[in-house]
């Protein structure tokens, strides 16, 4: 599983920093975000190169994100975590 937005708080970044470093608008990046496994190697090279971290750090196992469920009707990812 790829969590873009994730790593990029784990790394004391908000997104409109990363879009603006980037070149692109907060809803371009949202987009990449959007694209979950899906996305391309180029832009988590990029991300990860802003980050200062390897694209590694942007791959979970479903164990680590939580309880996933895809939604029936869009077949989006639901992700439940357990609260602290």
């Amino acid at each position: 599983m790829v969590d873009i937005k994730r790593t990029i708080k784990q790394n004391g970044l908000t997104l409109n920093q990363v879009a603006e470093v980037l070149g692109i608008s907060r809803q371009g990046l949202y987009f990449h975000i959007q694209q979950g496994d899906k996305v391309s190697v180029e832009i988590l090279i990029k991300i990860a190169d802003i980050l200062g971290c390897s694209v590694q750090e942007f791959f979970y196992s479903e164990e680590e994100s939580g309880i996933n469920i895809k939604c029936p009707h869009c077949g989006k990812r639901i992700s439940i975590s357990k609260g602290e």
